[in-house]
């Protein structure tokens, strides 16, 4: 890659035009593959994980409406670890 590119696409990240996920060149479709893992943790009651993991997959795709989505499931979800919250699956 030359500069110009690694520039040009820095500005394009730095102004939203582009995702973190886009720049690396990681389909979405791959990351809300991904996201599938966050309600295998939740529902073995590792919710500071499954937010973790989220966090780094929101990384990549800030805007992407479902994991927005499972975002906002997440942090809505307060029933204990024996009884998971049913929680959005992701590209389904």
């Amino acid at each position: 890659m030359t500069r110009e590119i690694i520039l040009e696409q820095a500005n394009r990240l730095a102004s939203g035009q582009l995702s973190l996920g886009q720049v690396l060149g990681i389909p979405v479709e791959q990351v809300l593959g991904l996201a599938r893992v966050v309600g295998g943790l939740k529902a073995a009651g590792r919710d500071e994980d499954a937010r973790v993991f989220l966090d780094g997959l929101l990384a990549l795709y800030p805007q992407e409406p479902r994991l927005l989505a499972l975002q906002k499931a997440l942090a809505n979800a307060r029933k204990p670890a024996s009884q998971p919250a049913d929680l959005p699956t992701p590209g389904a």
